[in-house]
């Protein structure tokens, strides 16, 4: 180990790696990085990064997990912000939330659901943590506040009672990011036009709950 890169043997270099890594993909929205470019971020060496995640894939998905880390930081502190308000305002405004992840967090939203065009492979989807939009535990947690709001508008007679709660969530997820992935993937006329079209997209997924 060099003296530019004493950290070697740091006992959290793993983490120093993802905390890293995560600055570079949000700072410069480029998930293509080299692996020097990292390791040099980190004051470490390429081999750390074999070494804690055996190789890119491996790092690919422990970025993954992290990034559900930092939507689910943002997501929850929209939540205390709106927890004043009704179950179905709390779900516009978690909707808005997960919009402005994908707005502010290009590459970060990305890494939730692979990018195909920046890694060789895309991690698969496991069936280890089964209606979760992730192999990983941490997409539990942002999974579960959307459930948990959906759950309460069940409770509360707000929402249809006639299916499972999980059919509920499952359909609400998908319109929602069927949404903002389009207007992720450009396929929007105008800013206006993508304001339009989620508004008008969040109510009409809010009537069909009813």
């Amino acid at each position: 180990m060099t003296a530019a890169h004493p950290g070697k043997s740091r006992p959290n270099v793993r983490e120093d790696l993802l905390d890293a890594a995560m600055k570079i993909v949000v700072e410069q929205r480029d998930l293509s990085f080299s692996l020097r470019q990292l390791a040099d971020a980190a004051q470490t060496s390429t081999m750390s990064i074999y070494t804690h995640f055996g190789n890119r894939e491996g790092l690919q998905r422990a970025l993954s997990a992290r990034a559900f880390d930092l939507f689910a930081e943002k997501l929850q502190l929209e939540r205390q912000l709106a927890q004043k308000h009704n179950t179905q305002d709390l779900l516009r405004h978690m909707a808005i939330a997960y919009r402005k992840f994908a707005q502010a967090h290009p590459t970060a939203f990305d890494l939730l659901f692979g990018d195909i065009g920046s890694f060789d492979t895309v991690p698969p989807l496991s069936n280890d943590y089964e209606g979760l939009p992730s192999p990983s535990e941490n997409g539990y947690v942002v999974y579960g506040m959307y459930a948990a709001a959906i759950e309460e508008g069940v409770r509360q007679g707000i929402f249809d009672d006639s299916a499972p709660s999980r059919l509920l969530m499952d359909t609400f997820w998908a319109q929602l990011h069927g949404l903002v992935a389009l207007e992720r993937l450009g396929y929007v006329r105008s800013p206006e036009d993508a304001d339009e079209r989620f508004d008008y997209g969040i109510e009409a997924i809010l009537k069909g709950l009813r």
